[in-house]
């Protein structure tokens, strides 16, 4: 049976994350864009970076303060079977978002940087 995609795993510059489920990556690269008037006349190109978006979980706070100044960060994202994908010149894009809940504290970081490149 082939393995699927169950957990993923963050690093930024070498250093793993504690990261929580649910993170997001857009790929990034060439983007297509319906042009229309009276009917579909075809499409237009632009480029839209990769974004990651995850939470970790808050163990310290320099760790937060650090992500929070990230910039000309390599960034991987690798899932537990093997697949793994690439994003150079990566920065944080927002302030970090931190959230309380009964069972945990996280915060929230996106990454935004090169289109990310498949390592696999």
């Amino acid at each position: 049976m082939e393995p699927l995609f169950g957990i993923a795993y963050i690093t930024a510059d070498g250093e793993l994350l504690k990261s929580m489920p649910g993170a997001r990556l857009t790929l990034g690269g060439k983007k297509r864009s319906a042009v229309v008037g009276h009917s579909l006349y075809g499409f237009s190109s632009s480029f839209e970076p990769a974004r990651l978006e995850f939470e970790i979980t808050v163990a310290k706070e320099e760790t937060i303060n650090k992500l929070k100044e990230a910039v000309d960060q390599t960034v991987k994202f690798e899932g537990d079977n093997g697949t793994a994908w690439v994003i150079a010149n990566a920065f944080v894009e927002n302030t970090g978002d931190i959230s309380h809940s009964e069972e945990n504290t996280t915060a929230s970081f996106i990454f935004v940087g090169d289109p990310a490149e498949s390592l696999t």
